[in-house]
């Protein structure tokens, strides 16, 4: 494997690599091979570069069924991210190349309670975060307007 990225050490190792290409014979290649495999491989620790976490789930209902069309909130404690995105048929998410930190989870649908959770991402990590959303309580019905609307022969709006 050979990593060509535009970060100064690794993409010049690898333009010199392969301009004297020609001109080496393969017991002078194999440490610049070895080299370039270690920089692919361990290149977003040796370089200081940080590994990306992901955070994936499901949006269920009060009855145990996922939920579609959920909106799904990710925000950074830190102020870094503010991503949403929309659960699919089958309630699921998926939310990756985040930055390690903590992160607030929040799902919420129209006629739903919304729902929070919040995890803490550490480098090449994906959480797993299922969310439950209860039914919106609804508006108490009042029987004396029902009688006095009966009364009057009002019609409702």
């Amino acid at each position: 494997m050979i990593c060509l990225e535009a970060d100064g050490g690794r993409f010049e190792a690898a333009r010199m690599l392969f301009a004297n290409l020609n001109q080496m014979n393969w017991k002078s290649f194999l440490p610049h091979v070895a080299f370039l495999t270690a920089a692919g491989l361990f290149g977003p620790f040796a370089f200081g570069q940080p590994a990306s976490a992901g955070i994936r789930g499901i949006a269920w209902n009060s009855d145990g069924r996922p939920l579609a069309e959920a909106r799904i909130s990710v925000r950074s404690a830190t102020g870094g991210a503010d991503l949403s995105l929309t659960t699919g048929a089958d309630g699921m998410f998926f939310i990756d190349n985040l930055s390690p930190g903590k992160y607030q989870v929040t799902a919420s649908k129209a006629d739903f309670l919304s729902s929070s959770a919040s995890q803490e991402l550490k480098a090449s990590q994906t959480v797993h975060v299922d969310l439950t959303l209860a039914p919106a309580p609804q508006p108490p019905r009042n029987r004396f307007l029902r009688k006095l609307t009966r009364i009057l022969h009002i019609k409702p709006t």
